[in-house]
């Protein structure tokens, strides 16, 4: 039997509370708008991307993570700055707050196949030294502990804004 809008709209609600993820009401002049639609662009979002609240919710991150490193004078952080970049991030995000709530390794990797998220783009290298992107099926304990490396999280964030072509 389907869920009416209703048991969806609470389903969603739950997940993201379960996720770390605060829902803040936000309401943008048309000078904002216009500039979230441009720096959406040249992260590679389409317009249709911008129907979807979580993927304003990216390009936000994106934005204050900017701001941050300009006022912090911090040339040194990898910024997100492709949607699969941020995608990563969120997901590093994520992780990072089921661990704060005492959640182990795998209690993480089983709240995000619970809530059916969506593996990240990563970028692996082949046999011949390209590197490609490649996104697995499943998620696994080896994908959480990739998140949770500072160092190989900041590799694939790196790569990925390269592969996407945004440096």
């Amino acid at each position: 039997m389907a869920k009416s809008p209703k048991e969806r709209q609470r389903e969603v609600a739950l997940r993201r509370k379960e996720s770390g993820l605060i829902q803040k009401k936000c309401y943008f002049t048309e000078f904002t708008k216009d500039g979230l639609e441009q720096i959406s662009q040249l992260l590679g979002y389409s317009e249709k991307d911008l129907n979807r609240d979580e993927n304003i919710s990216f390009i936000l991150d994106y934005c204050v993570s900017v701001t941050l490193n300009f006022l912090e004078n911090n040339d040194s952080g990898i910024l997100p700055k492709t949607k699969e970049a941020q995608y990563l991030f969120k997901m590093k995000q994520i992780v990072i707050f089921r661990q704060d709530q005492g959640d182990s390794i795998q209690e993480a990797l089983d709240h995000l196949v619970r809530w059916k998220y969506k593996t990240p783009t990563i970028i692996r290298k082949k046999k011949d030294g390209r590197y490609v992107p490649r996104r697995s099926t499943d998620w696994s304990v080896d994908g959480i502990k990739l998140l949770l490396n500072n160092k190989k999280y900041a590799r694939q964030v790196q790569l990925l804004n390269q592969h996407f072509h945004i440096e």
